[in-house]
């Protein structure tokens, strides 16, 4: 039953046995044939480069083109393909380059303002009045934000810059500063400055010097630190502490009175780092002195007419103190490599008279100084931190952060890894020693206390850290990505809002936490910040000063009496020194208003570079905020604005004047601005604005002769509020 199959099967099988073995046994099929054959249609043997027929016949072979399959076809659209790409791909470079160009020069929807400063990487562009109501931010190019909190870097603002260009007459030179580098030449821009540090020591002193040293002006001998009675050299350190030390509390009073100067003395001033501190606190209390009225002083001294002692090459500066820092530079050396407390208090003393001097680079070049020493104090002995002057090393190392901070703030300066050490290192405690059996010491450490100069740097100490923080929240918001499509992250706009608003409660509690000898009302009349209506005590009181005297009669006041005391040559007189106490209050205070500016900056820059409809309650409120820390400054006010050479960092305060400045300006002419400023701020914030812009004027025409960061305040602002001078 099964057979048949079998056998069809089998049949089937050997069949197509058959017919394979029939395919293999075919000849040759051509692929090719030439045209003679293809025409005959007999087949061609395809015999290269004549086949065997055409050879044969004595005829011309061709075989012509060969005809494209689909897959030749197919290779053939792919490199047509890669081709047009090429083409296309090839101007990408320099579209991206362009592309660059454009983000740079156009201003994000957030505001970053770089902030402080470089808003949007320093946009180079210009706002037409025509688009201050109408400029559209509509794309949100997170990539090109970088918040960078250099105030300086406002004039890159594309409105500021827009200002500044169309001022008529125009501002020398104001091309060179939008083209320029960083904020951080200003430190650099004395490399052009010719004047020169007078360099000789206390041999040079002249008659009236020794004289107000207790030596006798026709003595022969060559005066020495040595010549300088214990009395006159104790006198001077009081000075210094009770001024320079009050501001910049790095040294302890009863330490260096029972400690480091009779050892110095007993040593007759060898080279080592506490004579160097000896010489420096001498070097400071002389600049503290010539800030007494009635004793004013040549900026330029040394030359028969009180002219600046001019060569080819450079201008002799003499400024107060100069011959006692030079017997500390002389010593410098031989201590430099110390690794001791003296040392790092050395480096910090040396940087603030050269702060005094408006020699910035100097100054900057001390601070880190003195902040590496502290590094390799703190971590070559561990045991530093329980010995008897452990709470100075903790000054130092807070005051060193402070100004470090406080520069990378402003100019974008590199740390030297010192807020590394913060967690160990804690509060200074100014302890009140009570063990002294000098009557006199108690007296002025009575006075010390009463000043609250600890409790100030303390609180100091907390604002620098709340600055730290706002800074890098703000960068936070900069750098953060925008969300794609379909995700749920919050915009840039409601983030910096976030951050911003949770920022300012921690900055009201720390003005909340001022006890109430400290703490001011911030809402106070702008009338009772007015300077006090005083006459100079002699008309040329100003006549010899490093500032100029115009900038002092547009206040219609004069310094505060009792700056050092009523009797500076009596050791026993209880001076409390009032205005020394004035000057450190003002420091902190405008330190607060500066930290509140830097917060609230980017509203301002999104009120004037937005439509005003897309500008919420909350920008709007913002920005108000932003104006009111922009005013009444008390840095600028008398008398802390005429003891500028105790005032740290004065190259960042006339820059931050200057931005202050700017902005009142702009919200006179800016629609969005202007119109925020009379519908939003305080009562009685127009007088405040008008006395800001006085006495912000007075700063920086004070010092443009002395500091050649105040020359280039003083141009921008000449040209902007159309001054003399």
């Amino acid at each position: 039953m099964n057979t048949e199959p079998s056998s069809v099967a089998s049949s089937w099988a050997g069949s197509a046995a058959g017919m394979s073995a029939h395919r293999k046994e075919r000849g040759h099929i051509a692929q090719r044939a030439c045209e003679v054959c293809r025409r005959r249609k007999q087949k061609c043997d395809e015999e290269k480069p004549t086949c065997g027929y055409c050879s044969k016949a004595q005829l011309e072979c061709d075989y012509g083109s060969p005809k494209p399959t689909k897959k030749d076809k197919t290779l053939v659209e792919l490199l047509d393909l890669v081709t047009n790409i090429n083409q296309h791909t090839s101007h990408i470079p320099e579209i991206s380059a362009q592309l660059l160009r454009l983000r740079d020069n156009i201003p994000t929807l957030l505001p970053t303002e770089s902030s402080a400063g470089s808003d949007v990487a320093s946009s180079t562009a210009t706002v037409q009045p025509s688009t201050q109501t109408g400029l559209s931010l509509a794309p949100r190019h997170q990539a090109a934000r970088r918040y960078v909190s250099t105030l300086d870097r406002i004039l890159s603002w594309p409105a500021v810059r827009q200002t500044l260009e169309t001022v008529r007459p125009k501002i020398p030179g104001i091309q060179a500063i939008f083209e320029g580098p960083e904020s951080s030449s200003v430190l650099f821009d004395q490399r052009r400055d010719t004047r020169c540090l007078f360099r000789g020591g206390l041999e040079s002193m002249g008659a009236q010097d020794r004289i107000a040293l207790g030596i006798a002006p026709d003595d022969p001998r060559p005066l020495q630190m040595t010549s300088i009675s214990p009395h006159i050299l104790a006198e001077r350190i009081r000075i210094y502490f009770n001024t320079f030390n009050r501001i910049h509390p790095v040294l302890d009073r009863q330490y260096f009175m029972e400690v480091v100067f009779p050892g110095v003395v007993h040593n007759r001033f060898c080279e080592n780092a506490a004579s160097t501190l000896l010489c420096l606190v001498m070097a400071l209390a002389e600049v503290a002195v010539a800030d007494v009225p009635g004793r004013g002083f040549s900026a330029f001294q040394g030359h028969q007419d009180g002219e600046p002692s001019n060569t080819a090459e450079y201008i002799e500066y003499r400024p107060p103190g100069i011959e006692f820092f030079n017997e500390a530079r002389r010593r410098l050396g031989f201590s430099v490599g110390e690794c001791s407390l003296e040392n790092v208090q050395m480096f910090i003393l040396t940087g603030l008279y050269y702060e005094s001097c408006s020699r910035h680079m100097e100054f900057w070049n001390m601070i880190i100084s003195a902040s590496l020493a502290c590094q390799a104090l703190i971590a070559s002995n561990s045991a530093e931190m329980y010995a008897a002057h452990a709470d100075q090393i903790c000054r130092a190392f807070w005051y060193c952060s402070i100004m470090e901070t406080g520069i990378q703030r402003d100019l974008e300066l590199p740390l030297t890894g010192l807020d590394k050490l913060q967690s160990r290192i804690q509060l200074p405690q100014f302890p009140d020693y009570v063990t002294t059996t000098d009557e006199l010491l108690r007296v002025h450490m009575y006075n010390d206390r009463m000043s609250h100069y600890g409790e100030i740097f303390v609180y100091q100490i907390s604002l620098r850290n709340l600055a730290v923080k706002i800074r890098n929240g703000l960068m936070q918001v900069a750098e953060a990505p925008i969300a794609n499509l379909g995700q749920t992250m919050p915009g840039p706009d409601d983030l910096l809002r976030t951050t911003v608003d949770k920022l300012g409660r921690e900055l009201e509690q720390w003005h909340g936490s001022l006890p109430d000898h400290l703490s001011w009302d911030r809402n106070l009349p702008s009338a009772m910040y007015s300077a006090p209506d005083l006459q100079p005590s002699s008309p040329s009181f100003y006549a010899h000063s490093m500032y100029a005297a115009d900038a002092m009669d547009a206040l219609h006041s004069a310094p505060m009496n009792n700056f050092i005391g009523a009797d500076i040559t009596n050791p026993n007189a209880n001076i409390g020194f009032p205005n020394s106490d004035g000057v450190l209050l003002a420091i902190m205070r405008s330190n607060y208003y500066h930290v509140e500016s830097m917060l609230y900056r980017p509203f301002a820059y999104k009120a004037l570079h937005e439509h005003p409809d897309n500008l919420t309650e909350t920008d709007l409120s913002a920005t108000t905020r932003f104006l009111h820390s922009c005013v009444l400054w008390p840095i600028m006010v008398p008398p802390a604005s005429q003891h500028k050479r105790m005032i740290p960092c004065l190259y960042s305060w006339s820059q931050n004047i200057l931005g202050a400045l700017i902005v009142l300006h702009l919200s006179l002419i800016n629609p969005t601005l202007s119109k925020i400023r009379q519908s939003h701020c305080r009562q009685g914030f127009e007088q405040e604005a008008e006395l800001t812009i006085e006495w912000g004027t007075a700063w920086i025409r004070d010092l443009k002769d002395a500091d050649r960061t105040a020359q280039r305040c003083w141009m921008i602002l000449k040209g902007l509020y159309r001054l003399d001078g």
